[in-house]
């Protein structure tokens, strides 16, 4: 074993990576997460968070309600959607800072594949296999 490991601490972030792995391949644990946080942001109608459906879901199955919208990487799409990217970003950043330092748990993969502007004017957030917690030190 090499002792840089040791000095940076490689086992200890190894091991974290091997969870998350595990966490990501259990559909479960990414419904648990995903109603956890669909909960906590239900008082927040621009915001959509898919509906797990757990009579049909397992560990290895996930399914979620669908929703009707494109990806945040299709400008073109929602710029003919009349869609306001200062609003966008606004719900983004808000909801963002309710999930970490009120709620303590938040999404942690935001990237533009998991963010969504809906038809219907609201803001779409999908994938909840990497989420991340804080705990009341943290949040302060």
């Amino acid at each position: 074993r090499a002792s840089w490991a040791r000095d940076y601490n490689v086992g200890q972030f190894a091991q974290e990576f091997a969870d998350r792995l595990r966490e990501e391949l259990d559909f479960r644990i990414e419904a648990r997460n995903t109603m956890e946080i669909a909960a906590n942001m239900s008082g927040t109608p621009e915001l959509a968070i898919p509906a797990v459906h757990q009579e049909l879901s397992s560990a290895r199955v996930l399914v979620l309600e669908w929703l009707d919208g494109v990806s945040v990487r299709q400008t073109a799409e929602i710029e003919t959607l009349g869609y306001d990217r200062a609003k966008l970003a606004e719900v983004l950043l808000r909801t963002g800072v309710q999930q970490m330092l009120i709620d303590g748990v938040f999404h942690a993969d935001p990237h533009p594949g998991n963010v969504m502007v809906l038809r219907d004017g609201r803001v779409g957030l999908i994938d909840f296999g990497a989420v991340s917690r804080l705990d009341a030190m943290q949040q302060s």
